[in-house]
């Protein structure tokens, strides 16, 4: 009963409503009828407010997975669709009452972040982050007209995808007819991390011929610092440079288990070494691909962590083994280990074979007609006793290698 009273007042303290509203809040859809029952079930002094199950289920119609951070921003648009201008939980809250309503399940993410789904619900997500294009060409070039078509009073858009998509939804455009906000958020991921469609520029996002992206690609393409980035002449790393100093930085890190963010590298350079670090001077447009080039893949590895990079330690290389034929054969010269009785009889039948194998010469095998040498090997050949002859393609012959029986009997 005490713990029933505690989640009671702390869900009145985020604002939520422990009985269901009469209305739904505009924007949210509805509840489906076996969460509906769930509700119904669970309304008591602690049980999971209508505004949560209603701020999940709209984000599983929307196929984007509930993330801690999304869901507190949905949750803010249904309060302030609802005329709730005052509704305000952290995310340390949100958790806290999630993890009081048996029909979700928390699930910890990559990157201090966490996520919930609804028990026994089947999850249709989008991954807005993964780099595989399943749209049609014909989308990408109506993007690509209409982003180029845009003045300088439209061409601005929110940093981030989700509002970015929000505001693209809006304005109703064909290419994103029928497609949900899931895959909004991902065509804008591809349309900045592959079409070159559009770009950052002081924390927005625009069309990719105004973006400061296309600014760092030119001067990539020269090695050639953007401006403001050497602050301090004569101190923009080197290549050579970049690998003492990410060994060093990677040194530190793994004496803290922690990945770094790259977005912390920069900063890193500035206060640790008091160097600049351009990746345009070095040819690379992003610091994900400088980190990935050649010359220093085999200090570290780019990986993708809950929602941004980090750099983590390369994982060492396994060692390709060698396969010698002499050693199988124990043709060393040191043989450290005493061959067994099977292996010195092979041996001795490998040597008495030998016997039989006649020298060559270049003339005996190259040559159209035989040599003399040829020739009088031929004779002594024929005289010999030996039953079975075989010919090479040059005519020279050469005796049969006697078969281990024979040469069992012969000794």
């Amino acid at each position: 009963l005490i713990l029933q009273q505690q989640q009671q007042q702390q869900l009145q303290h985020f604002g939520m409503p422990l009985k269901p509203p009469a209305v739904v809040p505009q924007g949210a859809v509805s509840l489906q009828p076996h969460l509906q029952q769930q509700l119904q079930q669970q309304q008591q002094p602690g049980a999971p407010a209508v505004e949560l199950a209603a701020g999940v289920e709209s984000l599983y119609h929307d196929q984007l997975r509930p993330y801690g951070r999304i869901l507190r921003k949905r949750l803010a648009e249904l309060a302030h669709a609802a005329g709730r201008e005052d509704f305000d939980i952290t995310a340390r809250d949100l958790r806290a009452v999630c993890a009081s309503c048996s029909w979700l399940r928390i699930d910890e993410v990559e990157g201090s972040d966490w996520s919930v789904e609804i028990v026994g619900r089947l999850a249709n997500f989008v991954d807005v982050y993964s780099p595989e294009d399943v749209y049609p060409e014909a989308l990408w070039q109506e993007a690509a007209a209409y982003f180029a078509s845009l003045d300088d009073s439209s061409m601005v858009l929110p940093g981030g995808r989700y509002s970015c998509a929000q505001v693209l939804m809006q304005r109703g455009l064909p290419f994103l007819v029928g497609r949900s906000l899931g895959q909004v958020c991902h065509i804008i991921q591809l349309a900045i991390s592959q079409k070159k469609i559009l770009g950052y520029l002081n924390g927005t996002v625009v069309p990719y011929g105004r973006s400061q992206s296309m600014i760092k690609e030119k001067h990539a393409e020269f090695q050639q610092p953007c401006c403001g980035s050497g602050r301090n002449k004569g101190s923009v790393v080197t290549w050579n440079m970049l690998r003492e100093c990410l060994q060093k930085i990677l040194n530190e890190s793994c004496s803290r288990g922690q990945p770094i963010p790259l977005s912390n590298m920069k900063r890193l350079f500035r206060s640790k070494f008091n160097a600049e670090l351009s990746e345009t001077a070095l040819g690379h447009a992003k610091v994900t691909e400088l980190l990935q080039d050649s010359r220093v893949s085999d200090i570290c590895d780019v990986k993708l962590q809950g929602h941004g990079y980090v750099m983590l330690p390369a994982k060492p290389k396994a060692a390709r083994s060698l396969i010698s034929l002499a050693d199988s054969l124990q043709m060393g010269d040191d043989v450290s280990s005493t061959p067994s009785p099977k292996v010195a009889q092979s041996s001795n039948l490998l040597q008495k074979r030998a016997g039989f194998v006649k020298p060559l010469c270049m003339d005996e095998i190259l040559s159209e007609e035989p040599s003399p040498r040829a020739v009088a090997l031929q004779v002594s050949v024929r005289a010999s006793a030996q039953p079975c002859l075989s010919t090479t393609p040059a005519r020279t012959p050469f005796p049969s290698t006697p078969s281990p029986t024979s040469m069992s009997a012969q000794s």
